[in-house]
């Protein structure tokens, strides 16, 4: 969490979207005082995502979960 805020930081950004760390997730945090995210897409073998944003925020879908409400 560390390297992630020191990069956050460096870069002045609140917002990361990374992958495949075995965190697949949507991780909120305090940055500096602000709210900040960490977003881990998964792996593409076991755990494929995607990530979509639209106006309810951002959510993280299986792959084939997103393909079939959006069929």
């Amino acid at each position: 969490q560390a390297t992630v805020e020191a990069r956050m930081k460096k870069h002045d950004v609140l917002c990361l979207i990374h992958g495949h760390t075995h965190l697949q997730a949507i991780h909120k945090f305090t940055l500096d005082g602000q709210d900040a995210k960490r977003i881990v897409l998964g792996d593409w073998y076991q755990g494929d995502s995607v990530l979509v944003s639209n106006e309810q925020g951002l959510k993280l879908f299986a792959v084939d979960d997103y393909i079939n409400q959006n069929s």
